[in-house]
């Protein structure tokens, strides 16, 4: 029998009703997607009798007939669930279009394996307006018994439709799936949290998965589950060193102390934002288990924490203590590092020469060891960063959201720029970032640092890929 087995996962951050409306949002995985497997996409917007969204996928895969549930709270805000089962290999890099600009706008995609590759959906179920902290997308049955076959994968998808203001006071202190689902991510401290989740079914049976959100005054919650048939399909990921999920997040609380979700698998555990250290600097970093991370970056440079040979966790919860009111942080799970995984770091401050739609060379970074994986973590003075361009290593993955009209007041990812790139030499590597709308003079400062993949690792780079908008 088969089990549908997760291979990656992005979770988004959220560009709320403070930020500014956008329209083609484009973002993608942090690996080549395998052959035969399944992608599954959720869009968080606002509600409009004729909303309307076109995915395109940069692969060529489509997803016209992709729909699987879209449930609707109250004329307010919209979940809806898309499914593209038997992708083709290699990038993915999906385009999000709408019937017009929207705000607000999250995300979340997941790549499987060991799903059918034909008629995978067999069942679904949404709520709305459903209060915390007992949110559920309800109880429904799979369609089909399937358990010969390994059962369903059940995928799970909420996010709250009140949004309080800029400061949020019902962030949510604490989100936990029930039963026996499995966090993929969970974004807790924006304006409007939310959470997705999986569990595999086994047995055929009626479900109401669901998480238990806690919140200092509960806020309505809309909620939508789609259950996937398993199936011997598809293609596991490979040996080498890999980000398994990267989980974006905003913090808009303010005080000392940010605590976000950090689901992970990985024996390499990483976070980083894009606020360098003589700004609003984190002072340390540790988690729920115990671990402190380490900031190898030097002063005035995006900073980056780490902690290898990680003992991982699916409910593990990292602590920033901060001295500014608002930062994007981006973690990253990564599997099949070496255990003294730390190779080397690089920073640069400078000044961006010249306005308008430019490309800035930052940093030039040298590994140590190979094979390996680099991450480049770009701050701008003014932005937004919008991709790489031409010079930029081979395979490098561009890691955050871009959309046509993004300035640098957005709420994603606070329109900075992060890429990674698995090397297998110690060529030199030039990180060619496009600008949009840069002020003359404005600065731009960067942090790279390696990781060793395992001494057994094999990883082939995927090819080149650049998003300028």
């Amino acid at each position: 029998m088969a089990n549908p087995t997760l291979v990656q996962h992005v979770g988004s951050t959220l560009n709320d009703n403070n930020g500014i409306v956008g329209n083609g949002f484009t973002f993608a995985l942090p690996n080549q997607v395998g052959a035969g497997n399944c992608l599954i996409l959720s869009a968080f917007m606002p509600y409009s009798s004729s909303r309307h969204l076109t995915i395109t996928d940069s692969s060529g895969d489509s997803w016209a007939s992709s729909q699987a549930i879209v449930t609707t709270d109250s004329a307010t805000t919209i979940v809806g669930i898309y499914v593209l089962p038997n992708a083709s290999a290699g990038n993915h890099i999906l385009t999000l279009t709408f019937d017009a600009s929207i705000k607000p706008f999250a995300y979340e995609l997941s790549e499987f394996y060991n799903v059918a590759t034909a008629s995978a959906v067999d069942g679904t179920h949404g709520t709305s307006s459903i209060a915390s902290p007992n949110v559920s997308a309800g109880s429904y049955t799979p369609t089909t018994n399937n358990d010969a076959n390994g059962g369903h994968l059940i995928w799970t998808v909420c996010r709250s439709n009140d949004n309080v203001g800029a400061n949020n006071a019902n962030a949510a202190s604490n989100i936990a799936p029930t039963g026996s689902q499995q966090l993929l991510s969970a974004d807790n401290t924006c304006t409007i949290p939310g959470a997705s989740s999986y569990y595999v079914q086994a047995t055929n049976a009626a479900i109401n998965p669901g998480f238990t959100i806690t919140q200092s005054s509960g806020t309505n919650f809309v909620c939508a589950s789609v259950a996937l048939k398993a199936a011997s399909a598809g293609t596991a990921p490979g040996a080498g060193i890999r980000i398994k999920r990267i989980l974006h997040t905003t913090y808009v609380l303010g005080g000392t102390s940010a605590v976000f979700h950090f689901p992970s698998d990985g024996n390499l555990l990483y976070a980083a934002t894009s606020i360098g250290s003589d700004g609003d600097p984190i002072s340390s970093v540790t988690d729920s288990n115990g671990q402190t991370y380490t900031n190898p970056g030097a002063a005035g440079n995006p900073q980056c924490f780490y902690h290898q040979n990680a003992t991982p966790s699916n409910a593990l919860k990292i602590t920033f203590n901060v001295t500014g009111p608002q930062f994007s942080m981006r973690m990253m799970d990564i599997v099949n590092a070496q255990a003294s995984a730390y190779d080397t770091t690089a920073g640069i401050y400078t000044a961006n020469p010249s306005s308008g739609n430019v490309t800035v060379d930052l940093p030039t970074f040298t590994p140590t060891y190979a094979p390996g994986l680099t991450i480049v973590t770009v701050g701008f003075g003014t932005g937004p960063g919008t991709g790489m361009g031409a010079g930029s290593p081979a395979g490098a993955v561009f890691d955050l959201v871009a959309y046509p009209n993004e300035t640098d007041s957005d709420r994603m990812d606070n329109a900075d720029a992060v890429g990674h790139v698995y090397y297998s030499t110690l060529a030199t590597q030039h990180w060619i970032w496009a600008i949009g709308n840069a002020s003359r003079g404005s600065t731009a400062f960067a942090t790279a640092i390696s990781f060793k993949g395992a001494a057994t690792s094999v990883h082939i780079p995927p090819p080149k890929m650049i998003m300028i908008t």
